[in-house]
């Protein structure tokens, strides 16, 4: 079973009133329902629509910037004191 917030996820970003929003809504009733949805053919309008959105923040990505560096280091050491916190807290 999907989880429950991406209906909320649907609604907030596919559009209503067209064909893609109505066949992920159908897939996820289908999904709800236990559906065993191994094998079927390609939906092609759920393909181009993330084929476009791929493309789309490949384009986006390569005209970014990219960081003078050191964030690494910094996400680690968040990590890290962010563990040590809370298993010091189980202890």
């Amino acid at each position: 079973m999907p989880p429950i917030e991406f209906d909320r996820l649907v609604d907030d970003v596919v559009p209503r009133g067209i064909e893609l929003k109505a066949i992920i809504e159908g897939l996820l009733v289908r999904k709800k329902a236990g559906d065993e949805m191994d094998y079927e053919p390609r939906i092609n309008p759920i393909n181009e629509y993330l084929e476009a959105k791929i493309e789309y923040y490949e384009r986006m990505a390569a005209g970014m910037q990219t960081s003078n560096g050191g964030q690494d280091q910094r996400l680690d050491d968040l990590f890290r004191s962010v563990l040590k916190e809370v298993l010091g807290e189980v202890k």
